[in-house]
């Protein structure tokens, strides 16, 4: 057993981790039945926000630890064992300092993302967005890249990779943004603006989701190119959502709520 609270949880096959704080990690390789604590490669002690996992491999992402000057990202190539490794900070091409809240992995590429990088003498800040391997080649999980972007002023909250594309939802002081990238996570293009804060992504096929701050919802129909944010849910904040393409329902938690769509060729309504 372990008081410390569990932040996130990925699942495939009869595999699964979840992380949370103090540097978490607990794996099981029955379907969840039992679970076993992990052990960390350095005395991480921060907070674990994502974890993410394909086939028996995974990636957790964290608050940044005290006196470091790269991100904190650890793998498992192995995750019916207990070992992770952290990132080393030669492996990622920058010395900046920052928290990741989220981190996708399709077994080939893996993006993370998260709190903005603070400009220098009156540059603008920056989004954290690593992808792996990078260009110029690498191990996925292992070599990192930060890519560099016009944004600014703004924090990436949330990853989703699906099929040949990926999306990022993010935030900045009065408005939020959804970005496309390549799946490779190399390249992005800002493709929807929000009246808030966006919290989280989701996408299947053609049809992908994003909700955040003050019930902020946007739905996009054509693999992320153009979205559409007309429909608030009326709810208060929003932080996580999921689609279900079989049930062609929607459904998003968030502060003391759940909100659902279960006829998503009609939205609105959004049902609290």
């Amino acid at each position: 057993t372990n008081s410390e609270a569990l932040k996130a949880v990925t699942f495939d096959g009869t595999n699964a981790v979840a992380v949370g704080g103090n540097g978490v990690i607990f794996y099981s390789t029955d379907k969840g039945q039992n679970w076993s604590a992990g052990s960390l490669s350095t005395g991480y002690g921060e907070e674990f926000h994502d974890v993410a996992m394909s086939g028996t491999k995974g990636i957790a992402v964290g608050d940044k630890k005290m006196g470091s000057m790269t991100a904190t990202i650890f793998y498992n190539n192995d995750v019916t064992s207990a070992a992770w490794t952290q990132v080393a900070a030669g492996d990622i091409a920058d010395t900046q300092e920052k928290k990741l809240y989220a981190v996708d992995f399709n077994g080939t590429y893996a993006v993370a993302v998260g709190q903005a990088i603070m400009g220098m003498m009156g540059d603008p800040d920056l989004p954290s967005v690593y992808y792996s391997p990078p260009s110029g080649g690498g191990t996925v999980g292992v070599d990192w890249e930060l890519v560099t972007t016009s944004a600014d002023e703004e924090d990436a909250n949330d990853i989703r990779i699906s099929g040949s594309i990926a999306i990022v939802g993010l935030n900045k002081v009065g408005e939020g943004e959804v970005w496309k990238g390549t799946v490779s996570g190399s390249s992005w293009t800002s493709v929807g603006e929000a009246n808030d804060d966006i919290e989280a992504v989701t996408l299947v096929g053609s049809r992908g989701y994003a909700v955040g701050a003050g019930g902020e919802a946007g739905e996009t129909m054509d693999s992320g190119d153009t979205w559409s944010f007309a429909a608030n849910t009326g709810a208060g904040d929003l932080f996580d959502v999921e689609y279900n393409s079989l049930g062609a329902r929607v459904v998003a938690v968030g502060d003391g709520e759940i909100v659902y769509n279960d006829d998503v060729a009609n939205v609105p309504p959004y049902i609290t």
